[in-house]
């Protein structure tokens, strides 16, 4: 088990899956000190405007309609069969400036209605055009930042994932200095829209320089999409947004409820938890993430012993890791909270932490099975494997956040993954092994 690893990580994978742990965790240090320095400089009751609104970041992604996952699934695809992944790009820009311009027209329509919805409950806007605002500035970087994510798809299918992990780094240790700059000039005035464009700026510029850079450097020159290819492409890309959309009104609709059921003390909690668990989610994403390609080389090539044996590893070692991480943030909670909000005496839920950290666990496990459909392809199974869990998890989340607090929303979205993605997928991926490993049999004998 441990020469598996160790042979892994002196791959070209291995070399992209640590690079991507150690970015991932530096950029979630670097964006939970952001926090500190936000809080201080904007106080509690402001800086929970922000966290809604960065919160909403899941939502603003879907506005790329797919273009990022249909690119990094044809651009692995054709690296497992010898081919270059860059012949996927044009297609990709294409898409993807498409998605921008539309993506700023929905948010535009929706702006004002949606500002009204969030934040004029009483509890947190009294200024509605400070709201809409905010809302425009930080949903146009995010639809920007969600489009220019071709460049590490197109590096991380060429075996070269460890660049692409730097970028999320110097956009949030950007951030982190602007902060920390502000802090020091100390007369200077941060409102809303000014605090969020700190926040969704640096991120957007160094991915939208660095894919300028490299579709002029590699020459690329959009006529040259193959329109059949394009089509197929646009398929596969809208059926990626149907899943987000799904995962997104499954997992993403807590900052929703919280603007509408919880006070700005309660939303602090929520999003500094949220920010120290990431650190979790980040490591072990990245590695999923990493190992795309070898995933889809196992699937075209029906190498379905492997697929098994990276499954089980994949299980024991996150599994591991997350119960050993959570046990250490439960027990060290009250120091972290006196320490980003600067001795603010805030009470959290007795058993927040514990059901953020079996969250965390059912996230895991969900997420390695349903990245094998997804390599493989299988968006349809992966959609109807999480309607039930979207029918499910809105109204478990709503109901549960008024008996309980926002541990009820931790708690519901928890229970949508056990009943409606880990019962269904577990299902699905067996069956999926099942036939590769007829079809790996049939090619053998014949």
């Amino acid at each position: 088990m441990i020469s598996y690893f160790y042979t892994k990580i002196n791959s070209g994978v291995g070399m992209t899956a640590v690079s991507a742990m150690l970015a991932r965790v530096v950029t979630a240090v670097l964006q939970i000190l952001t926090v500190r320095a936000a809080i201080f400089l904007i106080g509690i009751d402001q800086y929970s405007i922000i966290a809604i609104i960065v919160g909403l970041q899941a939502w603003f992604m879907i506005l790329d309609f797919g273009g990022s996952f249909s690119f990094l699934n044809y651009a692995s695809e054709k690296q497992a069969v010898g081919k270059g992944a860059q012949e996927c790009l044009a297609c990709g820009l294409i898409w993807s400036i498409a998605s921008v311009l539309v993506g700023t027209l929905v948010l535009n329509i929706l702006a004002a209605p949606a500002a009204n919805w969030l934040f004029q409950n009483g509890k947190i806007f009294t200024k509605f055009k400070d709201a809409e605002t905010a809302l425009r500035v930080g949903g146009t970087l995010f639809i920007i930042f969600a489009n220019t994510q071709l460049i590490s798809r197109l590096w991380l299918a060429e075996g070269r994932g460890y660049i692409a992990n730097i970028l999320p780094v110097l956009g949030s240790l950007s951030t982190f200095l602007i902060f920390k700059l502000v802090g020091l000039l100390g007369a200077f005035h941060l409102d809303t829209s000014i605090t969020v464009l700190i926040f969704c700026f640096p991120n957007a510029l160094v991915q939208l320089a660095c894919l300028i850079w490299v579709s002029l450097k590699r020459g690329v020159v959009l006529s040259s999409c193959d329109k059949e290819f394009f089509r197929v492409f646009g398929k596969r890309a809208l059926q990626a947004t149907v899943f987000s959309l799904q995962a997104a009104f499954t997992l993403q609709i807590d900052y929703i409820i919280l603007s509408r059921l919880a006070n700005s003390n309660e939303i602090v909690i929520y999003s500094i938890l949220s920010r120290i668990f990431i650190l979790l989610s980040f490591v072990y994403t990245s590695v999923l993430t990493s190992i795309w390609p070898i995933l889809s080389y196992s699937i075209v090539h029906r190498h379905v012993a492997k697929l098994r044996q990276m499954i089980k590893y994949l299980f024991i070692f996150g599994t591991a890791f997350v119960v050993l991480a959570s046990a250490v943030i439960y027990i060290l909670q009250d120091h972290l909270f006196d320490l980003m909000t600067h001795g603010k005496i805030i009470v959290i839920p007795p058993f927040l932490v514990i059901f953020m950290g079996l969250n965390q666990l059912a996230v895991l496990w969900v997420s390695i099975l349903s990245q094998i459909m997804q390599v493989a392809g299988r968006l349809n199974i992966m959609i109807r494997a999480s309607f039930f869990q979207l029918a499910i998890s809105v109204g478990l989340q709503y109901w549960l956040t008024i008996k309980f607090g926002i541990t009820g929303i931790v708690a519901g979205v928890l229970l949508s993954y056990m009943i409606g993605g880990l019962v269904p997928l577990i299902f699905f991926v067996r069956l999926f092994l099942r036939k590769l490993e007829g079809e790996e049999l049939i090619r053998a004998t014949g």
